[in-house]
């Protein structure tokens, strides 16, 4: 049976042994429910070999509303019930971490996008103060300088992403920490290929009580700039794994 962090083999034995729990692969294209609310939108979400590609519809002219800094929530995203190890929905009246891991990028030609993983009340909303959310990102630029891993916090303080500065992290480890009734806060931080640590980022805990038995959801999202543009066809690629460490 497996608690927390790792898994507990049964048996006898002069000690125990331990040994992390496997992250799950998210694949977009199965179980996953997309939603484009605005003019921000792909032609096309594939899976293979761990790897989720989407390629974009061109996009003319930016607008707050298609950047996680916005009050509006109108960035494509993908969701799905968000459970425990058991199979049980999470609801605001569970205590957990959701540990998230991005990996194996591929870089737009020219807009300057941002993708990120986390968990939601509303997933479908247009407004950020219904949709709840708080996640683990990173940007997609063809600006290796600007490729920077960051928190999103979507609630009633409006959107806010929070990153560190670009050291060739080319994986992003992250961790969002609710209790029943308020936001813990949310952690990020990019490693490079040979193992050591990248500059960490820290959000303060929320204001924010949430209503009691809501159910959470699990989203992936992407988003650009307040004026950033998309030339059809162009495409980005990561890899997104996670883990749910229910506390209580």
């Amino acid at each position: 049976m497996s608690r927390g962090l790792f898994a507990f083999p049964s048996g006898g034995g002069d000690g125990v042994s331990l040994s992390p729990l496997a992250y799950t692969t998210i694949d977009l294209t199965s179980g996953y429910t997309p939603v484009t609310p605005s003019g921000m939108g792909y032609s096309s979400v594939t899976h293979a070999g761990g790897v989720n590609t989407f390629t974009f519809n061109a996009l003319g002219t930016g607008d707050l509303k298609y950047a996680f800094t916005g009050s509006a929530s109108e960035w494509p995203r993908h969701h799905a019930a968000l459970n425990d190890s058991d199979g049980t929905r999470l609801t605001t009246d569970d205590s957990f971490i959701l540990v998230v891991k991005l990996s194996s990028f591929t870089h737009p030609g020219a807009a300057d996008l941002r993708v990120a993983v986390g968990c939601c009340l509303d997933p479908s909303a247009t407004l950020t103060t219904n949709f709840d959310g708080y996640g683990i990102g990173r940007r997609m630029s063809n600006n290796a300088l600007s490729r920077e891993g960051h928190q999103v916090y979507l609630d009633s303080t409006n959107g806010n992403t929070s990153g560190f500065t670009y050291d060739g992290a080319d994986t992003i480890y992250g961790t969002v920490v609710r209790t029943a009734d308020r936001h813990a806060g949310n952690t990020v931080y990019g490693e490079l290929s040979d193992a050591s640590a990248a500059n960490a980022q820290y959000t303060t805990k929320s204001t924010q009580a949430l209503t009691a038995s809501q159910n959470w959801s699990l989203f992936i999202a992407t988003s650009t700039t307040s004026t950033g543009t998309i030339s059809d066809g162009e495409s980005i690629a990561f890899k997104a794994e996670y883990q749910i460490i229910k506390l209580r």
